[in-house]
């Protein structure tokens, strides 16, 4: 076994035979996705230019998503010149895509009354989970002999007959 995987092969046989030596640690702070824009030097004004800050901080924080899973609550807060705006939903789906998370800030966005020039946005993505997997189902929903006669064959005639009697 050495010869095929060298010097890993040790550990690969452990966890084989169910053996994880890796302690457990605990995943605090939770996972989240945190995007500031400061927009202190030209405060934005206008509803297009902060729809515009809200698609650029939906990317980035899709981008920070990538890694860690899918968010289930999000929080957008906005500094004016006047005072501070926050507002924060449990979405009824998980947030992923910059689409999706884009959308429920516009929602929040509706949501808040603003009467001055907006100097910083903050768009956080909380309540980090992984997503759920999806089985490699060789048959998908169909487990009739039909299915299982076709694959046979497919194998048979690709790999030959000494294949299915490893199956």
């Amino acid at each position: 076994m050495r010869v095929h995987f060298g010097k890993i092969a040790p550990v690969l046989h452990r966890r084989a035979q169910g053996y994880d030596l890796t302690p457990v640690r605990a995943l605090y702070p939770p996972p989240s996705a945190d995007v500031v824009l400061d927009c202190s030097e030209a405060p934005i004004a206008d509803r297009t230019q902060l729809g515009e800050a809200i698609s650029r901080v939906s990317v980035r924080a899709a981008c920070q998503l990538q890694g860690l899973g899918v968010g289930r609550r999000l929080i957008l807060e906005m500094k004016t010149e006047r005072g501070e705006a926050r507002q924060e939903w449990a979405v009824p789906a998980p947030l992923e895509h910059a689409g999706d998370i884009q959308r429920a800030s516009w929602r929040l966005l509706a949501q808040m009354r603003l009467t001055a020039p907006v100097t910083r946005v903050r768009l956080l993505v909380e309540d980090v989970s992984f997503p759920t997997a999806h089985t490699a189902d060789l048959f998908g929903a169909q487990s009739d002999s039909v299915a299982l006669e076709a694959t046979r064959r497919r194998l048979a005639a690709r790999f030959g007959l000494t294949t299915l009697t490893i199956l």
